[in-house]
């Protein structure tokens, strides 16, 4: 199975009109506070609507090429920089405008191009670079549905941690506003707006065939982590008999309304800074939490009945895990990122144990190459994969099931 690769390195290039006029994003990481995570615009809006308007024209321009001609003839040789080494591709290739992706309806053209392959398939990867946010996230909503509906795909696995995953599968499940406005002010818009698109499509399904949405990453940002801990809290006040652990678990409650408010003034005030009285921070308060917890574990059983197993996975487990890869990579150490890769790839297993069937991610492209990787490859240099550990697993039985497409931008030659 070659063919599908070149073609879709052709077609997916397409979308890059509409990725080039975006301006570089990274995904959120709050490491120690809400307010840490400031990133300051250095374009201004000016110069935003002439990329876009370049960009259009651009687009326009190469459609009218396309339209005069049936077949446009692409590359003879097209020398792209492959995560290990250049990628050559000798043969001839073609393809009409029709295989182009529409992004902005309900249709599937282009996506027949894989038609007749997706069946035999069971993981699918796209892999991104992360800068592109507008077009990535409608990419990875388009490739939801279409795996959806044409090889049965019910998982969807994505770059972010178990907690992350965990609310905006609440989210899917209940329709609650106030956790998306939550999730609205702690994401990225772009994939805020197609995480509500999800939503809807999940409510037009079949009980049988609804969506199920994880993060496998490591909990890399302390905001979910806290807000799923202060949500498994009951709501009511605790009483007495529980002093030992009552000020952690008022000081959870604090927080998460703390943080909350945090991010909405953040998003409402461009340039927000923490004011005097507003400076608290979120791991200090969760390792207070942690110590107590080890310590009087029953009386948090108590208090927290059918939420404790829950609650005791996200502190003792989630969270912990956090802190050994914050340690790795504050120390510079290279097992930072072998941690990352091994910790997604337990996360696959445990969450496909529990939810068989067909899986999708969309991911960093040096998260999704299936073969052991070297020289440099993402400044990471020797390093197996989280799409290479699953096709290579020999306990999994999906070393002929993994399909993995590289989105391709035209200003991004690496």
């Amino acid at each position: 199975m070659k063919l599908y690769t070149y073609s879709w390195v052709l077609f997916l290039a397409l979308v890059s009109h509409i990725a080039a006029a975006q301006s570089d994003s990274i995904y959120l990481e709050a490491y120690d506070s809400v307010s840490s995570t400031d990133e300051e615009l250095n374009s201004t809006i000016e110069d935003a609507i002439e990329a876009v308007e370049a960009a259009v024209k651009s687009a326009e321009e190469e459609i009218q090429e396309m339209d005069s001609a049936k077949n446009v003839r692409a590359w003879e040789t097209i020398e792209l920089r492959s995560l290990a080494e250049d990628l050559v591709i000798k043969n001839s290739t073609s393809f009409d405008i029709k295989d182009s992706l529409h992004l902005y309806d309900e249709r599937f053209d282009g996506f027949q191009l894989m038609d007749s392959e997706v069946a035999n398939y069971k993981v699918f990867f796209n892999g991104e670079n992360h800068s592109f946010t507008k077009s990535n996230s409608m990419i990875w909503l388009k490739m939801i549905k279409y795996l959806h509906k044409n090889a049965g795909v019910r998982n969807v696995m994505f770059e972010y941690g178990y907690t992350y995953g965990y609310l905006v599968n609440q989210y899917l499940e209940n329709g609650d506003t106030t956790l998306f406005g939550s999730l609205y002010n702690y994401g990225l818009p772009e994939y805020s707006d197609a995480i509500k698109e999800l939503k809807r499509f999940n409510d037009s399904l079949p009980k049988g065939e609804k969506i199920y949405f994880t993060g496998l990453d490591v909990d890399r940002s302390l905001y979910p982590i806290a807000k799923v801990l202060g949500d498994l809290l009951p709501h009511d006040s605790i009483s007495n008999e529980h002093d030992s652990i009552t000020l952690h678990v008022q000081s959870l409650r604090s927080l998460i309304q703390y943080n909350d408010y945090v991010l909405q003034k953040r998003k409402k005030e461009e340039g927000f800074k923490s004011s005097l009285g507003f400076q608290f921070k979120t791991a200090p308060t969760l390792n207070l939490l942690l110590t107590n917890f080890k310590k009087f574990t029953k009386e948090y059983e108590d208090l927290l009945g059918a939420n404790f197993v829950l609650f005791q996975d996200v502190l003792m487990n989630k969270y912990t895990a956090r802190i050994e890869w914050k340690d790795l990579e504050n120390k510079g150490a290279i097992q930072e990122y072998i941690y990352r890769e091994d910790y997604m790839y337990r996360r696959f297993v445990e969450e496909q144990a529990a939810h068989p069937g067909g899986w999708f991610g969309q991911f960093g492209r040096c998260h999704t190459t299936q073969t052991l990787q070297d020289g440099n490859s993402c400044e990471w240099f020797q390093f197996h994969s989280l799409a290479d550990k699953i096709k290579n697993s020999k306990t999994l039985g999906f070393t002929d099931s993994v399909m993995t497409l590289a989105i391709v931008y035209s200003s991004d030659r690496n």
